[in-house]
């Protein structure tokens, strides 16, 4: 067996443990919580709320860009810490009624609704540690222009174009690796001095790369 391999086995063995855990948990948290407003007697439907409530905010309490996480432990502890700093920053003044706040409460108060939670982020990051642990590149550095600063045209390779601005996708520079480049996966286009695109074709001695 490889270490890949390996590996690969500990993580779907982590996966299954952490599974089970929060089944058994799970039936007596939502006979003391209502996570879903809409149907409070359907078991999926309150299952999936509260995964929703965890799960939902991955991108807003954590970095998941720029941040290597190296442990279900560091991501777990990084998930709470940016719950109290999303509580104390953005809803500053205004906590008693949102979300947060009282989802805070309710994990303070229940012990066993703050063990599942805990437990749901470790089986979280198993699932995507392989992205979450990696070493990944600046912004900056996972775009790259063809031409002088001040040239009337260029090349730029990037991602994709987004609300007016041409920059990375996060998924794209969480697999990007330096070293390797494809045309394949970027946009490449051609700029006039106004900033435009300008359609243009790929050349064949170019194409012929991909």
């Amino acid at each position: 067996m490889t270490g890949k391999q390996w590996f690969a086995r500990q993580k779907k063995e982590q996966i299954a443990q952490l599974t089970c855990q929060l089944d058994a948990l799970l039936p007596s948290i939502l006979r003391r919580h209502a996570f879903s407003k809409d149907n409070p007697d359907d078991f999926k439907s309150q299952q999936l709320s509260l995964h929703a409530k965890i799960g939902g905010k991955h991108t807003t309490y954590l970095n998941v860009t720029d941040n290597v996480i190296s442990s279900p432990e560091e991501f777990a502890a990084r998930w709470f810490q940016g719950l109290i700093n999303h509580i104390k920053t953005v809803d500053a003044g205004k906590e008693a009624s949102r979300a947060a706040y009282k989802f805070q409460q309710q994990l303070t108060s229940d012990p066993e609704l703050l063990e599942y939670v805990t437990l749901f982020l470790k089986r979280t990051y198993w699932r995507n540690c392989d992205a979450l642990a990696k070493k990944r590149p600046k912004k900056e550095e996972a775009a790259l222009w063809i031409g002088q600063t001040n040239a009337s045209y260029g090349l730029l390779i990037t991602p994709r174009f987004k609300n007016g601005e041409w920059e990375n996708d996060v998924s794209e520079i969480r697999h990007f690796k330096p070293n390797y480049w494809t045309w394949y996966f970027f946009k490449i286009l051609w700029f006039d001095k106004r900033d435009h695109p300008m359609k243009w074709r790929l050349p064949k001695s170019i194409a012929s790369w991909c």
